[in-house]
């Protein structure tokens, strides 16, 4: 098989990792230089990241558990 088949046929799945320290570190504002944040995961985390964006009024982009492209 080649490199390009096997990334063309490769599945995604959620990863595994918790997106807890990096929520609780945007949180504390302790992220001055980030102009915005990206979150793409479930509704829970959407709400989650764009209620601590409007604590420390950073731009928030988020997808509320919907498939993007």
């Amino acid at each position: 098989m080649s490199i390009a088949k096997y990334f063309d046929d490769m599945s995604y799945g959620p990863s595994p990792e918790s997106d807890a320290e990096a929520r609780s570190w945007l949180a504390r504002g302790a992220a001055v230089d980030v102009d915005a944040v990206w979150a793409f995961g479930t509704e829970a985390q959407s709400e989650a990241v764009e209620g601590l964006s409007a604590g420390n009024m950073k731009r928030s982009f988020v997808d509320h558990d919907c498939l993007t492209d």
